[in-house]
């Protein structure tokens, strides 16, 4: 079980796909909890961690039984010779709920910083992301949430989304002068970037343009995939411990 979770994670998939898997090997998952409560009157208080706001797929839906392509799971549990069932079940209606979202959280921030945009929500591979937001950056501050997904190679670094998002995205700012007053800020709000005690890092042009003075190559970490070690180099890791909520991933990018 660990080793699936654990490979879902450097999969490359977004996370309906990784939810499908997951919901597939559960008991409890995909309106299976349902088996072992006894009572109709159930009211659920739902943190968001995903960007469709989809309730089914959160937690992967422990309340709420869908459908699954067992073909396509059973094709990616080939490895681990996992058979799973089918589950025949109607689908459930989803008990009564209050939902707090990365959405409902971005607009709370478009509203108190007075922002002229729509912060969006982003589920891509993170070079996408990067593309998109390096496209349309504003003169002050740009905000997004969700996930940027990343698929990693064989052998890597360490590191997360958002050490490597502040690292990738530093490295293609920074070589334009006119980008060189911004400051570049990622980090996860459970408080876990990936397999690190870090949340996320931050950076700005003159702390990047110091590092390579000092012969520590960004792009060489970049490369392996080794952000964590570079954002402990330079001493700009976030680190919040366990927040013990989960809105997603927050980016920032601000002008000085």
């Amino acid at each position: 079980m660990q080793d699936i979770h654990k490979d879902l994670l450097s999969s490359g998939l977004n996370i309906n796909e990784m939810n499908m898997i997951r919901k597939a090997i559960s008991k409890v998952k995909n309106g299976g909890l349902l088996d072992y409560i006894s009572t109709d009157n159930i009211i659920q208080f739902v943190t968001c961690d995903i960007p469709n706001e989809r309730l089914a797929d959160v937690s992967s839906g422990p309340l709420l039984y869908t459908d699954l392509d067992y073909q396509k799971v059973s094709e990616y549990l080939k490895k681990y010779e996992v058979n799973v069932s089918k589950k025949s079940r109607a689908e459930s209606e989803f008990p009564t709920y209050k939902l707090n979202s990365a959405s409902i959280l971005l607009g709370k921030l478009k509203k108190e910083l007075e922002l002229d945009y729509n912060p969006i929500v982003y589920d891509d591979l993170l070079e996408n992301v990067l593309e998109d937001i390096s496209k349309n950056l504003n003169d002050k501050i740009h905000i997004s949430g969700g996930e940027a997904t990343l698929k990693l190679p064989s052998k890597c670094g360490v590191g997360g989304r958002n050490t490597h998002f502040v690292l990738a995205m530093a490295n293609k700012l920074y070589k334009d002068t006119k980008n060189q007053s911004k400051v570049i800020f990622s980090l996860g709000t459970d408080g876990a970037d990936g397999p690190t005690d870090a949340a996320g890092a931050y950076i700005d042009y003159s702390t990047f343009k110091k590092s390579i003075d000092q012969g520590i190559n960004p792009v060489e970490y970049m490369n392996s995939f080794d952000s964590y070690s570079y954002f402990k180099k330079i001493g700009t890791l976030i680190k919040t411990g366990p927040t013990h909520s989960n809105l997603m991933d927050i980016r920032i990018i601000k002008s000085r």
